[in-house]
């Protein structure tokens, strides 16, 4: 037999005007940007224009990003989190050679 799990989290990524109002990133009502980052919506320019990112999960969580990639890659992060620890192992060389540096996510952490 299987371990029951609970619901499923969830989480969205959504932009933020420089008044903090929402900015619709996707679906039909998408706030356009040039690549620059100029927006291409009158009301996107009305409020401002989007400055940052957020997470919004479903547990509460509210995680800020400052682009959109960053985002995308915090809220995979926050997901397998809500999944279970995870262990994250990284090489560093200080200059003595390699070190191994491992740590282990909760989502207390």
């Amino acid at each position: 037999m299987g371990k029951t799990r609970g619901p499923k989290a969830s989480a969205v990524i959504v932009g933020v005007h420089r008044d903090g109002t929402d900015c619709p990133v996707t679906g039909d009502n998408a706030h356009q940007h040039t690549p620059s980052g100029r927006p291409l919506h009158r009301a996107c320019a009305a409020h401002g224009g989007r400055v940052s990112f957020e997470i919004r999960c479903d547990c509460g969580h509210v995680i800020p990003a400052s682009f959109k990639l960053l985002a995308i890659e915090q809220k995979a992060l926050h997901l397998a989190l809500h999944r279970g620890a995870l262990t994250v192992t990284r090489t560093v060389d200080d200059g003595d050679g390699p070190t191994l540096i491992s740590k282990t996510l909760t989502l207390a952490s």
